[in-house]
């Protein structure tokens, strides 16, 4: 019998602030973007921008690379966080 392990990167959760919902939607295609565990789209009665909420075992630095490849992808860019499980039970 074979046993193989493989190390999984933990899970990250990272939000984000969007000029419009078609930049999120740029984002979403991108080939890199495939392993998104959970995503949550928050409009923001108070802005223009849309608020973004994504858990995935992608990088900090996966991420960025694949903001800077949507087209006006600027503001997503800025405006990144991340927040490791804990810090983020800790804020709620």
């Amino acid at each position: 019998m074979i046993k193989k392990s493989i190390k999984v990167p933990p899970m990250q959760i990272y939000f984000y602030r969007a000029e419009y919902s078609n930049d999120i939607f740029q984002f979403l295609a991108l080939p890199q973007i495939h392993l998104l565990r959970k995503i949550l789209i928050v409009p923001d009665s108070t802005h223009p921008d849309i608020g973004v909420e994504i858990e995935t075992n992608l990088s900090h630095q996966e991420i960025t690379t694949a903001l800077a490849l949507v087209e006006d992808g600027h503001v997503m860019l800025d405006d990144q966080m991340q927040w490791n499980v804990p810090d983020l039970k800790r804020r709620n």
